[in-house]
């Protein structure tokens, strides 16, 4: 376990991912299955061969233990929220006619009032050109309560908080309070700051139950520099820039949060300190739109509850790149909406051009939370992992559902629906020990390593992660994944020990519902996997648990029902999505010598003994290996080792300028069906 300071005086709350090294013929344990979101039935039978148990060895990543927790001030801040019992140090009225304050600590400067002292000062009235400016010292806590006050500032910030401990801004019961600026500021000579309409140099508390309304109309709307804690209320955010900052650390534990953001609607920024720049949200509402990211932590970003609704980039409608328009995945600059894709592209533009829903600079951890995204660009984004353990999702993505640069992990009680996206689920390393599952993709539905294959071109980042890199285990969980490009892809080995997948794979010949460039041990769970035949994979025979495999003589058509049976008794059922040719399906009830078949539509295609850890019906064999004891892409048909075809001098052959030939238009071209062509002696597949 590696604990990562991230706070002072942080008790730490830790979330360990440990992804467990498994072997081929590891020995798996046996589970009953009914699946309602996968449409895969598996009935159950106990009798049907041995019974198994697990033996899991080897650690390969004992990955995050990064931890946040509030400080231990927050105790006394969440019992700080001003009363009507509460002493106030003055009472204050606001107005253009002059400011009335009843009490000490404090002093009026024409259109300003100026707070010197700690203590409580009670606000109201409307200024409509002025500001609260904040001076004390370093050792002062100062509490405003807004009770029905309205600010706005042409020139500057509307609250300024120069100097002080801490400020708790208190949101009276009822109220509604407004804070808002003009298009410029006036800056005294070389200062930068204040560049926000609430904008604090040190930490920042809002509480309370009432309305705070802040429009930005220069910069930041709420801006801590240190942490800000947001504890109650009701905030509606409008900003030309980013909407919600806390610099070093951003705690929310309630309230309603509505922000309309031109950049990132919630963020911490600390980019220099590594550990600094968190976010930590423990509940509330949410509705964010935000021109860039929703929610982003330059380092953790732990969420363990609220409910969320975040639209960014325009959303999912307007996807970085359309590759049904421009082929080959090449269209639009990736992660860049509306802008052409010149090939000049640097790392610090597509940096700089992020539209994600819940971003974070190391890892994204989630245990609990009602999510609902629509993002232009990644729904989850871990730049080194993502860990989810609980909570709902609802994504709709124009690039991944969820990617992390390195791990990602899928555990417990929580539902992902992935709606739409260029691919489902992607890092390096994935693991999936839980959870419900579903993923619609345009390319590869679960990608470890991602984008090495030929759908992914024009896109940015595609193939980084380099061959052979890339492991995807399945422990547990309900996963139906229906994919346009590969349905399970590894750049490295695919590991299979429980749970209950479903894939409906690709129609397209350059694709396989199976792509691993290892072996794909499969030791248990239930496997239904259909699509075209044309890059097809089937389980390694050093697997742990039997499978069959299948080529028809014909396409069956998206709607078409499909049975396996195993000694008369149906195992597997599903109605498919697509057109299939191609068939590999596994579950605890393959056990060798048991007759099997194969049932399309009502008609018996298939049947037989199975006589081998993979069993092969139709013609198999005859179209290039299909992997089988090997397991790697070396043994699909047309290519030696998994490569491309070489010229003599060892290179693979390029177009002159390094890219594909474009039509007169600019546009490359495109066969009429989207398919490459073939030789006159194939036949090309049934669509």
């Amino acid at each position: 376990m590696i604990h990562t300071k991230l706070k002072k005086g942080m008790a730490l709350l830790c979330v360990v991912l440990s992804v467990g090294t498994v072997g081929c013929k590891q020995e798996m344990t046996g589970r009953d299955t009914t699946d309602e979101m996968t449409g895969v039935q598996d009935d159950g039978r106990k009798d049907a061969g041995e019974q198994i148990t697990p033996t899991v060895t080897g650690s390969a990543n004992t990955g995050i233990a990064h931890t946040i927790d509030v400080d231990e001030a927050i105790a006394a801040i969440v019992q700080n929220e001003a009363t009507e019992f509460t002493k106030r140090t003055a009472v204050v009225k606001l107005s253009d006619e002059g400011i009335e304050i009843n009490g000490t600590g404090c002093e009026a400067d024409e259109n300003s009032l100026n707070i010197k002292e700690a203590g409580v000062y009670e606000i109201s009235g409307r200024l409509s050109d002025g500001s609260i400016y904040i001076n004390a010292d370093n050792e002062s806590e100062v509490q405003l309560i807004l009770n029905g006050a309205e600010i706005h500032n042409e020139t500057g910030a509307a609250i300024y908080c120069k100097k002080a401990k801490k400020v708790t801004i208190t949101l009276a019961e009822g109220s509604s309070n407004t804070l808002s600026d003009g298009m410029t500021y006036e800056f005294a000579d070389e200062a930068d700051e204040p560049d926000a309409t609430l904008f604090a140099k040190h930490d920042l508390v809002l509480n309370g139950s009432g309305k705070l309304i802040v429009t930005s109309s220069y910069g930041d709307a709420i801006k801590g520099k240190d942490s800000l804690y947001i504890l109650g209320g009701e905030l509606v955010v409008n900003a030309a820039d980013d909407g919600i900052v806390g610099k070093d650390f951003l705690y929310i534990a309630d309230g309603s949060v509505s922000v309309n953001a031109a950049a990132d609607a919630v963020k911490s920024t600390n980019d220099t300190d590594t550990s600094l720049g968190n976010i930590r949200i423990d509940g509330g509402n949410f509705s964010l739109t935000a021109g860039t990211d929703g929610i982003q932590a330059d380092n953790v970003l732990l969420i363990n509850g609220g409910k969320y609704s975040i639209i960014s980039g325009g959303g999912s409608a307007n996807a970085s790149v359309k590759t049904e328009e421009f082929g080959f995945g090449g269209g639009k600059e990736w992660g860049k909406w509306g802008n052409w894709n010149t090939g000049t592209e640097t790392e610090e533009d597509e940096t700089s051009s992020s539209a994600k829903g819940l971003k974070a600079g190391t890892d994204l951890i989630v245990t609990g939370g009602q999510f609902d995204l629509d993002t232009s660009d990644d729904a989850l984004h871990g730049n080194t992992s993502i860990t989810i353990s609980g909570g709902e999702f609802l994504i709709a993505s124009g690039d991944d559902g969820m990617h992390a640069d390195e791990t990602l992990l899928i555990e417990g009680d929580c539902k992902v629906q992935i709606t739409k996206s260029y691919e489902g689920i992607e890092a390096q390393e994935i693991v999936i020990n839980g959870g419900n599952i579903t993923i619609t993709a345009s390319d590869d539905g679960l990608n470890a390593a991602g984008g090495a294959d030929g759908s992914g071109f024009g896109r940015p980042g595609a193939g980084t992660f380099g061959g052979g890199k890339g492991e995807l285990t399945i422990n547990g969980g309900a996963i139906t994944v229906d994919a346009t490009g590969d349905g399970l892809d590894s750049n490295g080995n695919l590991t299979m020990n429980g749970g209950t997948v479903c894939v409906f794979g690709p129609i397209s010949s350059m694709n396989g519902v199976l792509d691993f460039n290892g072996t794909f041990c499969l030791n248990g769970g239930t496997l239904l996997a259909v699509g075209s035949s044309g890059m097809a994979q089937i389980p390694s025979d050093t697997s742990g648990q039997n499978s069959l495999a299948a080529v028809l003589d014909s396409q069956a058509q998206a709607g078409s029902s499909l049975e396996i049976l195993v000694d008369g008794v149906t195992v597997l059922t599903t109605q498919a999505r697509r057109q299939f040719n191609f068939i590999v399906a596994s579950s605890k009830d393959f056990v060798k010598g048991s007759e099997a078949a194969v049932i399309v539509n009502g008609k018996e295609c298939y049947a037989g003994a199975l006589t081998d850890v993979v069993t092969c019906f139709g013609d198999v064999n005859a179209m290039g290996g299909f992997g089988g004891d090997k397991g790697n892409k070396g043994d699909r048909p047309g290519f030696s080792e998994g490569e491309l075809p070489q010229r003599p001098d060892g290179n693979a052959p390029q177009w002159p300028n390094g890219d594909f030939p474009q039509r007169p238009d600019g546009n490359t071209p495109q066969w009429p069906d989207g398919e490459l062509p073939q030789r006159p002696e194939e036949e090309k597949p049934e669509t």
